[in-house]
């Protein structure tokens, strides 16, 4: 098996992943995605306020909200982790994006971005562990 592991800043390629250092990048690959989930709510903004829409419908989004909406799904067996909002947080895409008429908030970009020197190293130290 060959395994890629490219980001903006370096490519680590793995040909013949033993065992011992699969479970070991898959264990980081959980802890950094959890980081970036608890990065990403620490930093994403709180409603303080009830929103009319455009028709005039009053919407109350308790506060906090958003914040709960963030989850991290697992898919070890492909290597991967995937980090966003989830059901009726939908609308985090809002503050994290902008709208015509409200600056962007980004919470969930700028947490990944923080995570990945600290991911690139935690899997070189998962590579040099499975390697002994």
């Amino acid at each position: 098996m060959s395994i890629t592991i490219t980001t903006n800043a370096e490519t680590i390629k793995i040909d013949a992943l033993n065992l011992k250092i699969q479970e070991k990048v898959k264990e980081k690959i959980r802890e950094s995605a959890e980081r970036v989930e608890a990065d990403a709510a620490a930093h994403a903004p709180v409603a303080k306020q009830t929103f009319t829409k455009p028709h005039g419908k009053t919407t109350e989004i308790p506060p906090g909200f958003g914040r709960e909406s963030i989850h991290s799904t697992m898919h070890l067996d492909k290597f991967f982790a995937k980090v966003t909002y989830l059901g009726k947080g939908y609308y985090m895409k809002y503050p994290e994006f902008g709208t015509a008429t409200q600056a962007a908030q980004p919470f969930l970009g700028p947490a990944a971005h923080r995570e990945e020197p600290i991911f690139l190293e935690s899997l070189k130290d998962a590579i040099a562990e499975g390697s002994k």
